[in-house]
């Protein structure tokens, strides 16, 4: 009896540590992230429902994961998980937020914008305007 009691205690024991190892118990989660916030507006409004994918510029030397925010009602904010520092390519997909079985999202409200952003440490915020004179 004390052997198959033994033999349980190790095996939760064993069974508890390899799930912390899973979960990433402490330690860094990988690469610094900014923790970025802000608002989108198109023709003056706030843009209804909008993605912004942050993928590190490659052809600057910049690798990492890709960050993809959303912007609901005009806002958006990483809150801790927002792109890595360093040079990114920028695309922005904007809708009108009117949903209907073909598009859930709405109507696109412009076509993708692309641009190249520097993405700085710490908390910020960044206020997105369109439209913009250039798209590049």
């Amino acid at each position: 009896m004390r052997y198959r009691t033994m033999r349980s205690v190790c095996f939760s024991l064993l069974s508890g540590g390899l799930l912390a190892a899973a979960l990433g118990c402490g330690g860094s989660e990988g690469p610094e992230r900014a923790d970025i916030y802000g608002t989108m507006t198109y023709e003056g409004k706030p843009v209804a429902y909008a993605q912004l994918q942050y993928t590190p510029d490659a052809d600057q030397g910049h690798s990492g994961p890709q960050t993809l925010l959303y912007v609901r009602d005009g806002h958006f904010d990483s809150k801790g998980k927002g792109p890595t520092i360093g040079p990114h390519v920028l695309k922005v997909y904007a809708y009108d937020g009117v949903s209907t079985e073909l598009e859930p999202e709405g109507k696109m409200l412009m076509p993708e914008y692309v641009e190249t952003v520097d993405i700085e440490e710490g908390r910020y915020e960044i206020d997105y305007t369109f439209p913009r004179e250039s798209n590049g």
